[in-house]
């Protein structure tokens, strides 16, 4: 059995790096990957699942040019200074669920013994190792900055997992590193305020990425690293990324995605929750229409996965493939005043958003909007 699974992992994972075609919006087909897996009141998560159908991302080019908005004359000021600290040992919601409080101390030891450029660290047995293969690119994207894991990596007689490092020292090992923490910082950091609620701070990242990211399907590295650190890939890259820019932000997110229901296509996004409640949020989609900026697909519910053309009840999340996306009930529909949003300006100083559609919006009335 678990060497089906391991054959499974790896089996996605390759189909993933050939499924792409020429993405040019939501209403056409472009080629992706897929996500996998659970989800809570208390995720903290991203996750990527592959296939092989043509991709639904939306093209690079659009980005380059945003659509006419007419925005309210106040001006967005600052940010006030925010003291963000990068955690290395968030571990998504799915892995803990299914795998228990060993799988996270494992994740632990194997965080640690990266940071301090250890070539080994303790596993217990196959069925963590084979977890810690799909979590590793999920939950410590840092991880590709400089190590890789192989399927040989696993001594199940000496319960010692060795892990490979690209660098040949401990100086350019940090160096990696603390470029992906750079990375991570550049998104998070100004756009943040102490006193940002919960959505603001949700809104507030989904923009920062977004709006900075570029759709590429030659993108030599298409992982959530290469999203953060290159700025560049497919959905599939940028579901994972901003999911995993999500829980460092403090948001419980995952990563959701699967194939079209006519099989013709695949596609990745966002599932995060406020207040207890489920919801998608497209950032492939957001960079292609708006360029990143607007709120189109921020807040969207299963139905809207559904017009897109993705079921929730073939759809996962997560990258275990154990849990499919209508467990979530993502239905709540707070948020469908952000639909054909193009630009926006935040306002926490009044809890307010001023949509580009003239509209002005109370945030501390939504999900997630107390402060």
């Amino acid at each position: 059995m678990k060497k089906t699974v391991l054959a499974l992992l790896a089996a996605f994972t390759i189909l993933l790096c050939t499924a792409c075609s020429t993405p040019s919006g939501p209403e056409a087909t472009s080629s992706d990957t897929s996500a996998a897996t659970s989800a809570s009141s208390e995720m903290t998560t991203a996750a990527t699942l592959d296939t092989s159908a043509s991709d639904t991302g939306i093209s690079p080019t659009q980005t380059e040019t945003l659509p006419e908005t007419t925005l309210p004359p106040e001006t967005e000021a600052p940010a006030p200074t925010y003291s963000f600290t990068f955690d290395p040992y968030l571990i998504s919601y799915d892995y803990v669920t299914l795998y228990g409080p060993v799988f996270a101390d494992t994740c632990r030891g194997l965080a640690d013994a990266f940071i301090n450029y250890e070539t080994e660290c303790f596993c217990p047995d196959d069925e963590t190792f084979s977890a810690l293969l799909g979590c590793v690119d999920i939950c410590m994207p840092y991880f590709a900055s400089d190590a890789i894991l192989t399927y040989d990596s696993f001594d199940a007689e000496t319960q010692t997992l060795t892990i490979h490092y690209l660098s040949d020292s401990k100086e350019a090992h940090d160096a990696a590193y603390q470029s992906f923490v750079d990375s991570v910082t550049a998104f998070i950091q100004p756009v943040l305020s102490e006193d940002h609620s919960q959505l603001e701070r949700a809104i507030a990242v989904y923009r920062s990425f977004s709006s900075a990211v570029s759709y590429d399907l030659s993108a030599a590295d298409v992982s959530a690293h290469g999203a953060i650190v290159n700025r560049r890939g497919i959905a599939h890259s940028f579901a994972g990324a901003c999911a995993y820019l999500f829980r460092q932000a403090g948001i419980d997110a995952i990563v959701c995605g699967g194939l079209s229901s006519d099989g013709s296509a695949a596609h990745e996004w966002v599932t995060f929750s406020l207040d207890g409640k489920y919801y998608h949020a497209d950032p492939t989609y957001e960079n292609g229409e708006t360029g990143g900026f607007g709120l189109s697909y921020f807040g969207t519910t299963n139905a809207e996965r559904m017009e897109a053309g993705y079921s929730p009840d073939t759809c996962r999340v997560g990258y275990t493939g154990l849990i499919t996306a209508d467990t979530l009930a993502a239905d709540h529909t707070e948020f469908d005043i952000f639909r054909g949003t193009t630009a926006f300006i935040l306002v926490p100083e009044s809890d307010t958003l001023n949509l580009s559609n003239g509209a002005s919006v109370d945030l501390s009335a939504l999900p997630g909007g107390a402060k």
